[in-house]
């Protein structure tokens, strides 16, 4: 896997994992303590358009994202040099 993949993986992993794992969570927590009052029919549909939501929040910016990605990438690759090791042995 290429370095642009891990890094793509790992944000959407970051980003979209961890904000519906914690959207969720606390929407649940809100429900039994009854912070929110929300009929048990409506919750999975609140959850998924939630969901939803955070998706499509993600794919609009990854493109954007990718392309700073690429840009740092690009820079970091540039600013190696490559090594030629000298030889030491005499050519006849």
């Amino acid at each position: 896997m290429s370095a642009r993949d891990k890094i793509s993986k790992s944000a959407f992993n970051l980003l979209v994992g961890s904000s519906k794992d914690a959207t969720v969570a606390n929407i649940a927590s809100a429900v039994a303590t009854g912070r929110l009052k929300i009929d048990k029919q409506t919750l999975p549909m609140l959850i998924d358009l939630i969901n939803q939501s955070i998706d499509a929040g993600y794919h609009r910016a990854h493109k954007s994202f990718m392309k700073s990605v690429d840009e740092a990438l690009a820079e970091v690759s540039s600013d190696v040099q490559p090594t030629v090791k000298k030889s030491t042995t005499k050519k006849n």
